[in-house]
């Protein structure tokens, strides 16, 4: 999951929120036990996740280690 990409008037509406909240919602309600996201590290911990290295999860990208995350559902 990425996360969602807000207009910048819609921005601070909830609107980017709700869309996570949806989708995390949406994952458990599959069963999914849980959700790696490519994000902001000051946004994604809001919606509970944590840095996904220290649970083994890396990417073959060059990417900074705090942008990708994982939460459990």
């Amino acid at each position: 999951m990425s996360p969602p990409s807000v207009r910048p008037e819609q921005q601070r509406s909830g609107a980017g929120s709700a869309a996570v909240r949806a989708a995390l919602e949406a994952a458990k309600d599959m069963g999914e036990r849980y959700v790696v996201v490519l994000g902001h590290p000051t946004y994604c911990p809001r919606f509970g996740f944590t840095r996904a290295s220290p649970h083994g999860i890396g990417l073959t990208i060059d990417v900074p280690d705090d942008t990708a995350a994982t939460s459990r559902c």
